[in-house]
């Protein structure tokens, strides 16, 4: 691949990286049946009793603030069920299905690649994020590359920080593709164009709706149940893309295809 241009020229602002963080609380006698049932639900899939309020049809979840309904507490359950089902499998899947975009999501994802700090980028943005595209992950992934932030439903930015990270990116949210992937080329020169072509197909799993593959997520609480894979080695892979740590490109591991085609299939259909 073709390393790109370094001008380091602009600094990012500070602003949260990830969505919000649940936790919850165990049933009330006070509560109507419907109510205690999914404080039951909550309780037992680990969150903790202070940071929920019960309000008419739903909670609000502390100290974000964050309003969820019954429906919701319903599809979490469903989800952790499943992750108990199949205990043998990788946690690739964010815990909260609200943060995993949906197929008709990632079949029409529209990128605007803004480069205007740093012009030499955009090619080798491109082509990392055309790895989402490659037919063998039989997927329905679908990124399409716009010329104006008006079209775009995802934008890949570049900023200069000596923040220690390498990039971030927002995460879905309603089953949306996260609005943002962002990359820090303060280190480029530290870890060179291999590692961050890894990191920029990261960030684009992250917008997605993508963990980290070794397991529980530093972005959610601890005790909020990982969704596991089927089929997947329970082993965490340092060499998967979605790992936790950064290193050089080597493409997405056997696990992972069988992640993202579970996730997003072909059919469009999960």
């Amino acid at each position: 691949m073709i390393a790109p241009k370094i001008i380091p020229t602009r600094t990012k602002k500070a602003g949260a990286h990830f969505g919000p963080v649940c936790q919850c609380v165990p049933a009330h006698n006070r509560w109507s049946p419907e109510t205690q049932k999914q404080l039951g639900y909550l309780s037992k899939m680990g969150f903790k009793a202070e940071f929920v309020e019960v309000v008419p049809k739903g909670f609000i979840i502390e100290p974000n603030g964050r309003r969820i309904t019954g429906q919701h507490v319903e599809e979490l359950w469903q989800n952790y069920q499943q992750s108990e089902e199949h205990k043998k499998g990788r946690a690739y899947m964010a815990p909260d299905p609200w943060y995993i975009a949906s197929p008709a999501a990632v079949s029409n994802v529209k990128v605007f690649v803004n480069d205007i700090f740093n012009a030499g980028w955009k090619d080798f943005i491109q082509a990392a994020l055309n790895e989402w595209n490659n037919p063998d992950l039989e997927s329905c992934i679908n990124i399409q590359f716009v010329d104006t932030p008006d079209e775009a439903n995802c934008q890949a930015n570049m900023y200069w920080t000596e923040d220690g990270q390498l990039g971030w990116a927002e995460w879905p949210w309603g089953y949306q593709v996260g609005v943002s992937v962002d990359i820090n080329y303060f280190y480029y020169e530290q870890f060179g164009a291999e590692i961050y072509y890894n990191t920029i197909v990261h960030e684009m799993g992250h917008a997605m709706g993508l963990t980290h593959s070794g397991g529980e997520d530093s972005s959610f609480p601890v005790g909020f149940p990982d969704l596991l894979v089927p089929g997947t080695s329970p082993e965490p892979n340092p060499n998967d893309v979605m790992y936790t740590s950064g290193h050089e490109w080597k493409g997405f591991s056997a696990d992972e295809r069988k992640a993202i085609k579970y996730l997003w299939p072909a059919s469009g259909k999960r």
